[in-house]
């Protein structure tokens, strides 16, 4: 998946919506681990452990949603 949502950004690079959207998706991929409790149950953000973070993903989406001529 962490593929393709990179192609479709490179085939669409004026494409605000589709920039935005490989940015949420690598933000909510980077926070997998730290978001349920290993019986499943739900964490809320800001009770997540952010060292369980995949930070080079979350480094990833930053750019996307800060730059403005996209």
């Amino acid at each position: 998946m962490h593929c393709v949502r990179r192609m479709l950004a490179e085939l669409t690079p004026n494409e605000a919506e589709v920039h935005g959207l490989v940015a949420l998706m690598e933000i909510q991929s980077s926070r997998f681990a730290a978001r349920t409790t290993p019986d499943g149950e739900p964490i809320l953000l800001l009770e997540q452990n952010r060292a369980l973070w995949i930070n080079f993903l979350f480094a990833a989406a930053s750019p996307r949603w800060s730059e403005p001529n996209v």
